[in-house]
């Protein structure tokens, strides 16, 4: 079984979603320049990484890890 590993991206910020992980491991937050700002973490913290540490509105937060993790297009 294959999985693939999706990318979102919004300015400066970008999400990446591996579904082969666990649940509390699938998403990754990075910053500008790269920069790591949460590593395989749940969506919840992945979200308030998002919001608090980057400075997102929750809905845009919601919308990037939404669009990483496919559930737009579900």
């Amino acid at each position: 079984m294959t999985f693939r590993i999706t990318r979102a991206v919004s300015g400066d910020y970008a999400v990446t979603y591996d579904a082969s992980l666990s649940p509390m491991l699938r998403f990754t937050v990075r910053g500008p320049g790269g920069r790591i700002v949460r590593l395989r973490s749940s969506y919840g913290e992945a979200q308030r990484a998002l919001v608090r540490e980057c400075g997102l509105s929750k809905d845009e937060a919601t919308r990037l890890l939404d669009q990483a993790s496919g559930a737009a297009q579900r």
